[in-house]
């Protein structure tokens, strides 16, 4: 669960930040360093997604669906109280995947003066520089 929510998969934790930035940086017609524009480097950054996922889909495939390794045949599967921090981490993956505000109302109250102080940077730099 955890290494399908790295990769944002709707429904997970995860696929709600990766949205929020990838709207937010697509929509931008702003430039880094003057050059390169914002939407290039979202279409750079889905790219690393892309990247990301063949090698997460990979690790799972040889981790569930490789060759048996007889040297763990020993272990045996988690029970009783070895379930417990399994359930609630898989839970609260699944949970804000699925509430996602919950977390990103929290979140925008400290953003919030952030952005207005970082704005007020950008638009100062913009009129002449900081310094």
């Amino acid at each position: 669960i955890a290494g399908l929510a790295s990769l944002g998969l709707p429904g997970l934790q995860n696929f709600v930040a990766e949205f929020l930035i990838f709207t937010g940086s697509f929509t931008k017609e702003q430039v880094l360093f003057g050059v390169i524009p914002f939407k290039l480097v979202s279409v750079l950054a889905i790219f690393g997604i892309v990247i990301t996922a063949i090698y997460l889909l990979r690790v799972i495939q040889f981790t569930f669906f490789g060759p048996r390794n007889p040297r763990w045949d020993k272990l045996e599967d988690a029970r009783g109280v070895e379930l417990i921090p399994i359930v609630i981490l898989g839970g609260v993956l699944i949970f804000f995947g699925f509430f996602p505000s919950l977390m990103t109302d929290v979140i925008q109250v400290g953003i919030a003066p952030l952005v207005e102080k970082v704005s007020l940077a950008a638009q100062a730099a913009a009129a002449g520089g900081i310094f």
